[in-house]
């Protein structure tokens, strides 16, 4: 709840922002178009750092590339760059456009407060680069897919993963596809060095995850443009004073946005798959049960097991989502992760029961022989989302 809370205030925060914007329309527009975007209203009530890397990268903005270059703005500026690059990686990219920038303006002095501000991060870096690639395995999809989904965010709709209130219409979508599209000539066509320099530092950050996603998949249409968002925002807002095109292509995305919005909050709620099944087992499995779960499913049973509502021994498939309960593995499960279960399974005590929970992808032939091949298996849930079996250990002498 405190971290819903801290995101609410994040994203309320952003607000504050339209202050520095020159004349009252343009912070109007900045505050309406912040009120009727869907990331944002999404995201103020998630447990997730995009929000507060959203007000973060936009105070850096404010701090670098705004006025004047005093001492106690450029210490602020380190510090909060440390901040973002704490809060999460995608402010790697940001920090990366705000120097380049920065240089590009001489303000240099801003651009070496920026790169204090990294080094602070430099602890952390040999654990970063040991982060495996499979970490982020499930964002797979064209670029030019990701681009489009990007150029959306920037019309005022982009994309909503299905859990957060999506997927939004497609006609919605595509139409705030074109409107971010014409935003972004508009925009980046002003000579209004602010709004110039805000375009920049948006479309360069996502151009730059966008690159680094043909080698890494980095790119998560739905939350990266989050790392930048507010600012582009506020370039928007700004240019719309300027520019009668900007200022209909400001008008249109606003509409988009609302639209986005009314659909988000009129979804239903339903409970997540993943939680409701971790519950459930953890009330049906006891003390010296095997669970073993799979894909999505092991962060939920393993917060069940951490908070002691799971008495049974938990294992991940594949093994390597124990040290990284967050990581969802793209790929079937190897022979050896089926191997290994084999040898769990096969080894249960007298008395005991197995339960292997495995989402609707992972549940092969090949997981099912393992559970035949044992003779005391069978399923006892399935749908199109996850298939539950249960195998029990020898009977009790």
């Amino acid at each position: 709840m405190l971290l819903r809370a801290l995101s609410f205030l994040a994203i309320a925060a952003l607000l504050l922002a339209a202050k520095a914007l020159p004349d009252a329309g343009a912070r109007r527009r900045f505050v309406v178009l912040s009120c009727a975007s869907p990331m944002l209203l999404v995201y103020s009530a998630e447990a997730r750092p995009y929000a507060l890397l959203s007000a973060l990268g936009l105070a850096l903005f404010l701090l670098s590339l705004t006025g004047e270059e005093r001492r106690p703005r450029l210490a602020a500026a380190a510090i909060l760059a440390a901040a973002a690059l704490y809060t999460h990686y995608l402010a790697i990219f940001l920090l990366g456009s705000l120097a380049a920038v920065a240089l590009a303006r001489r303000r240099f002095r801003s651009a070496a407060a920026l790169f204090a501000g990294a080094a602070l991060f430099a602890p952390w870096v040999p654990v970063f680069l040991r982060q495996p690639a499979e970490a982020v395995a499930w964002m797979h999809e064209p670029l030019l897919v990701s681009a489009g989904s990007f150029l959306s965010a920037l019309g005022g709709v982009g994309r909503l993963p299905d859990p957060l209130g999506g997927p939004l219409p497609r006609a919605l979508v595509w139409a705030a596809l074109a409107v971010g599209a014409l935003l972004s000539w508009a925009v980046t066509a002003r000579r209004e060095p602010a709004v110039r320099d805000a375009a920049a530092v948006a479309l360069l950050t996502l151009a730059a995850v966008l690159a680094a996603s043909a080698l890494r998949p980095l790119a998560f249409p739905g939350r990266t443009e989050l790392t930048v968002l507010p600012i582009w925002l506020w370039a928007v807002a700004g240019a719309a004073t300027l520019s009668p095109l900007a200022r209909g292509a400001a008008v249109a995305s606003g509409i988009c946005g609302a639209a986005a919005c009314a659909l988000v909050l009129a979804a239903p709620r339903p409970e997540p798959t993943y939680a409701h099944d971790a519950r459930e087992l953890a009330a049906v499995a006891q003390a010296g049960d095997l669970v073993a779960a799979a894909g999505a499913f092991y962060l939920p049973v393993r917060l069940e097991a951490d908070r002691r509502a799971l008495s049974a021994t938990l294992i991940g498939l594949p093994a390597e989502i124990e040290k990284h309960p967050g990581w969802i593995p793209a790929r079937r499960l190897a022979p050896d992760d089926l191997a290994r279960l084999a040898s769990m399974l096969h080894g249960l005590p007298p008395g005991s029961r197995g339960f292997v929970l495995l989402p609707a992808p992972l549940a092969t032939a090949d997981a099912a022989s393992i559970l035949a091949g044992i003779g005391r298996g069978r399923v006892i849930a399935q749908d199109e989302a996850r298939t539950l079996w249960l195998c029990e250990g020898p009977a009790a002498q």
